[in-house]
């Protein structure tokens, strides 16, 4: 029914278009995900903003996966495994963290969680194309922003209800005895109607302009202290930045390239933390697949055995697990 609709307000004039916060978030470039587990590899160092090399080749450098698993309810189940060395192998592994239900209260209203947050829901975003979970995510930060379905237009949902049953009932308006809701006869309910239709499926909250980014045509959503940037033409995230009184944490994400030959993800992702610590997370690999419930347990356990063994501390950046 939303889906029909949906494509019944779309197949009007729309005037003034402005996307929602949900739907920009929702990486739109993407195919929609067919598998029930998605794994994403990188390599995460400390860079140096103010050098040409961007790395800091005094840091040392770890490997990291992280590993979605959707369930039939479409919750979320998150694992992060990080590795010593770039083959990524069992013996360089070296710590394990598992989420066993991922939604955007787990990070919970304190601060020093915001960095995790705005980075995981914006894995969120370009893995799974959901933009709801970073608006559930910056409500719990106390930005005003709204989901989609608080934000949907009753008037033109009503009609396009009203629409659909008029065309299902005159098997698509051939020989219509009755008149399209659409279509009245009278001026004064045609003008009403043509009212309706000009106006947009979704309320327009005023967070979202359109703008120029780096030279290029962007969406800026703008509310409370958060403040993103997404690629008008392809609908790439490019910045996000989210302030916690004096401190912010900001996103960059950079060289978007095709994963697999379908998923759309940036070569590059900068992080600078709420403690002014610069990482770069370097994206190798995007991997859909189909796991069951006992194949997760078994690869959980598997991990566990392998760290019993391993006494070593794991010194990670604020944004990770």
């Amino acid at each position: 029914m939303k889906k029909l609709i949906l494509l019944l307000a779309l197949s009007f004039p729309a005037f003034a278009y402005v996307p929602t916060v949900e739907s920009l978030f929702r990486h739109g470039g993407n195919p929609d995900v067919t598998a029930n587990a998605i794994l994403l590899s990188g390599k995460v160092s400390l860079y140096n903003p103010y050098d040409e090399k961007l790395a800091d080749e005094s840091a040392e450098s770890f490997w990291v996966k992280w590993v979605y698993n959707i369930t039939p309810q479409n919750k979320l189940k998150l694992t992060q495994l990080i590795y010593r060395a770039p083959t990524m192998t069992e013996a360089s592994l070296v710590n394990k963290t598992y989420v066993a239900d991922l939604s955007p209260h787990y990070f919970g209203s304190s601060t020093p969680n915001s960095e995790k947050g705005l980075f995981f829901s914006m894995l969120n975003s370009l893995l799974i194309n959901d933009g709801s979970f970073m608006v559930e995510f910056l409500r719990t930060r106390g930005v005003d922003v709204k989901l989609n379905q608080e934000l949907i237009n009753k008037d033109k949902k009503n009609l396009m209800q009203r629409y659909r049953a008029w065309l299902i009932k005159n098997k698509g308006g051939r020989g219509a005895v009755d008149e399209s809701p659409i279509a009245p006869n009278s001026v004064t309910e045609k003008e009403k109607v043509d009212a309706v239709m000009a106006s947009s499926m979704y309320l327009d909250t005023k967070q979202v302009t359109l703008a120029r980014h780096q030279g290029e045509p962007a969406w800026q959503v703008k509310a409370d202290g958060f403040e993103a940037w997404i690629n008008d033409e392809k609908r790439e995230l490019r910045q996000l930045t989210l302030k916690n009184g004096a401190s912010e944490t900001d996103i960059q994400l950079r060289d978007f390239i095709f994963f697999s030959g379908t998923n759309a993800m940036p070569r590059s992702i900068l992080v600078k933390g709420q403690q002014d610590q610069y990482w770069q997370v370097e994206i190798l690999g995007v991997k859909q697949f189909n796991e069951t419930m006992n194949d997760l347990v078994a690869r959980l356990r598997r991990y566990d055995q392998i760290l019993q063994q391993k006494q070593e501390v794991m010194v990670r950046p604020a944004f990770m697990l």
